[in-house]
């Protein structure tokens, strides 16, 4: 199931199931940008520096924006992982690495819990995406 992400063939298979050179093409530009995107520092992708998160209206009180780093960095990884590039191989090794360690440096002791500080209303959306993060990385092709 998972080995077209690490295939040699890869192209060829993207375009064997409805991809072409140009959606790769997207896919790696997109992949370069979220590299320099990531956070030099901690090897989060920082939802605040992008403007993400802004909320116009208030839901319940709570105005002080969505904090949702981890779900943001599960994402930016799932992109990674779906291309083929794990924390063990791929051009883009290291991004992956850094974001795997940031995810568990926010797991809570605890509950287990990857939604770190997220507002109330995304904790189960940041703590999901980052489980499936942290779940892909683990997968080894057959």
């Amino acid at each position: 199931r998972y080995e077209g992400r690490t295939s040699e063939n890869r192209r060829r298979l993207a375009v064997a199931h409805g991809g072409s050179i140009e959606t790769e093409a997207a896919v790696e530009s997109a992949l370069a940008w979220l590299a320099r995107a990531q956070n030099p520092r901690d090897g989060r992708w920082d939802n605040r520096a992008w403007e993400g998160g802004r909320e116009t209206r208030d839901l319940g009180g709570t105005t002080q924006g969505v904090r949702a780093d981890t779900a943001v960095t599960g994402l930016a990884l799932l992109a990674y992982l779906g291309a083929g590039h794990t924390h063990q191989e791929g051009l883009y090794q290291e991004n992956v690495r850094r974001g795997l360690e940031f995810l568990m440096s926010r797991q809570s002791d605890q509950t287990g819990s990857l939604s770190a500080d997220a507002s109330h209303y995304v904790a189960m959306y940041c703590h999901g995406i980052a489980t499936l993060a942290m779940s892909e990385a683990m997968i080894r092709p057959s």
